[in-house]
């Protein structure tokens, strides 16, 4: 019997207060938070009429809709999972549960819908506490190590596109500051191609506006790690071996 079931069971079979009722909300509260963590997954390849809006390293929860003739790969807790449109996503096909195509009703939903309110930081609310719609973007204002895939480009993403910022790159052995502007209207900005990336060294990045009056730094190190793993919590073992942790707690 599920977990949750049996708490439900002595809930229900219970009306005297006590440690009885203390461990089956316990044990309830624990199914919850195991289901909440297990219902999601990482876009890892997509093509079709949805891939000029999702993105490899989406972080995919339920609600997501695939258009008829869009066919993606997710990398979940189970494994990696093929999926084809019309299709909305469920925590069922999540969890390994139900996977049958559903024909997208009403109209079609735009990019920030699509992610399920999980772009432009919806999901976790506005400003620094917004985490982050994509694995592998780097949050400004999050310091330490920052995993990659070998063949791809840092990409800074921020919570808010609502003012122009300046975005200051120093690091080591660089005769100047890197200056770049970010736009109103942009969450994310490419990384300067004229700086490349040097492993193991450190780049401190400074955000900031004519607005705010605290600018957001972070410390960040780089580390390349391999683009193909059996399953989520492969990936989250990997993260956690090069202590990307910032990362890590997109997986939540």
């Amino acid at each position: 019997m599920p977990i949750w079931s049996v708490a439900c069971c002595i809930l229900s079979h219970s009306t005297r207060p006590g440690w009885v009722g203390q461990i089956a909300f316990a044990l309830s509260a624990a199914a919850i938070g195991v289901a909440d963590a297990s219902a999601q997954a990482v876009l890892v390849r997509i093509s079709g009429p949805d891939a000029s809006t999702l993105k490899s390293g989406a972080i995919v929860r339920p609600g997501v809709r695939l258009a008829a003739g869009t066919r993606a790969a997710i990398l979940t807790r189970q494994g990696t999972l093929n999926l084809a449109g019309p299709l909305v996503i469920t925590a069922e096909t999540l969890t390994g549960g139900q996977r049958t195509r559903t024909p997208a009703m009403g109209p079609t939903p735009g990019p920030r819908q699509k992610l399920a309110g999980v772009r432009s930081g919806v999901v976790a609310g506005q400003g620094a506490a917004a985490r982050a719609p994509d694995l592998w973007v780097v949050q400004g204002g999050d310091s330490g190590a920052h995993c990659l895939m070998t063949d791809m480009a840092p990409v800074l993403w921020r919570a808010s596109a609502a003012q122009d910022e300046s975005v200051r790159i120093e690091t080591a052995g660089l005769a100047q500051p890197v200056a770049v502007a970010w736009r109103i209207g942009a969450d994310r900005l490419d990384w300067p191609r004229d700086l490349r990336i040097k492993p193991m060294q450190t780049y401190r990045v400074t955000i900031s506006s004519a607005v705010a009056r605290d600018a957001r730094v972070a410390l960040v190190r780089f580390v390349r790690i391999r683009a193909r793993w059996p399953s989520l919590d492969a990936l989250d073992r990997e993260l956690a071996a090069q202590s990307c942790a910032s990362q890590r707690r997109r997986l939540d």
